[in-house]
């Protein structure tokens, strides 16, 4: 099914599993020796792990991102066989000045992570696979490594219709899943962030949601919140409706003069500034929206 098609569809009774799902930050902290299996890092460098958080020369930081189009930071242009892409121009030219694979003008959520933490941007999975596959790099890398891929969902059967009920309880139990097996492969500081607002995403109206305010059967599970934009409606690439109607990059696409001024980069995804502003948030929020701790004490606290 086409990307822009595979969104939520509602009913009065039913809804189709979600193309996006919540996103998981494992933020590993310890001894760092070069691996060949990126799992049997985050075992050796969760166990490793030493009380001296503050010294740099034996303790090195490590995340492991997984999600869909949200995180991917170019895991779907090494699957050719996948129509999910964002490897053509505009997309990152804000702040790579090239087309990475990311679903947006520039950085995402992980990369600012990343960078407060103050290590490297995580490389797509499939990308380091096919380094260490072909011995262009001896080991994958110290820093971590990105799974998400666009396109992707929590549950295997995407895109089958469940009543609200049922999708809820079946989502929350596969995502409890997920942080199990993570647990026991040694992550031991996790980070799990809901939905957002995505009944106020520009593609809502290829359902034929409604163009004045968001589409509110699609939110009655989350939150609407204001950031502060000037333009939290259109997408500053796209075309049609909102440009909600055709992906940025694609054929007849129009783009936006000051991307930092809108809250949607294209039809699904934030800007690049949107993204800083919820990377921020959680980097140092208080426990009013970050609960039990925010992703700057979950990254120095000892285990």
């Amino acid at each position: 099914m086409d990307y822009q098609k595979r969104f939520y569809k509602y009913n009065s009774n039913y809804i189709n599993v979600p193309l996006l799902l919540p996103f998981l930050l494992c933020i590993l902290m310890g001894n760092n020796n070069n691996i060949n299996n990126p799992w049997s890092f985050g075992l050796a460098a969760s166990l490793s792990n030493n009380n001296n958080t503050n010294s740099s020369n034996v303790l090195s930081r490590t995340i492991f991102s997984f999600g869909d189009s949200l995180l991917d930071a170019g895991n779907n242009h090494f699957n050719k066989n996948c129509s999910s892409q964002a490897d053509f121009p505009p997309y990152g030219s804000t702040f790579f000045h090239r087309p990475t694979g990311r679903f947006t003008n520039g950085r995402t959520v992980v990369d600012f992570i990343s960078e407060y933490i103050g290590i490297d941007l995580q490389k797509p999975f499939l990308e380091a696979q096919m380094a260490v596959s072909n011995g262009t790099w001896k080991a994958y890398p110290s820093n971590g490594i990105n799974f998400a891929s666009a396109g992707s969902g929590v549950l295997g059967d995407t895109g089958s219709i469940f009543k609200p009920e049922v999708f809820i309880q079946t989502m929350l139990t596969e995502v409890g899943k997920l942080v199990e097996q993570l647990y026991k492969h040694g992550a031991r500081r996790i980070g799990l962030l809901s939905l957002g607002p995505v009944g106020c995403v520009p593609a809502r109206v290829l359902i034929g949601g409604p163009t004045k305010k968001c589409y509110g059967k699609m939110n009655k599970m989350v939150k609407d919140y204001n950031k502060g934009f000037k333009n939290v409606s259109e997408a500053c690439c796209g075309e049609g409706v909102l440009r909600g109607e055709v992906q940025c990059g694609r054929e007849g696409y129009k783009i936006c003069e000051k991307p930092e001024e809108y809250l949607f980069w294209d039809y699904f995804h934030p800007t690049e500034h949107a993204y800083k502003i919820i990377s921020k948030a959680l980097w140092t929020g208080s426990t009013l929206r970050i609960r039990p701790v925010n992703i700057k004490t979950l990254a120095y606290m000892t285990l």
